[in-house]
């Protein structure tokens, strides 16, 4: 529930969220998790920690 309500959200803002990283940070945040990624700026919703890692050697 929570990732559709970030999508919904966002959307009101003109922001266009997919709904896989939706689901992936509305995960995180229920179990308290930190999320790393890549992409930090697919994952602008508030509460969830989410950490930079780089890709590749």
């Amino acid at each position: 529930m929570q990732a559709g309500r970030w999508r919904r959200e966002f959307q009101e803002h003109g922001v266009t969220l997919q709904q896989a990283d939706c689901m992936i940070a509305a995960a995180a945040e229920g179990i308290g998790a930190t999320l790393a990624t890549a992409n930090v700026a697919d994952f602008p919703m508030p509460g969830v920690h989410v950490e930079y890692w780089p890709v590749g050697p």
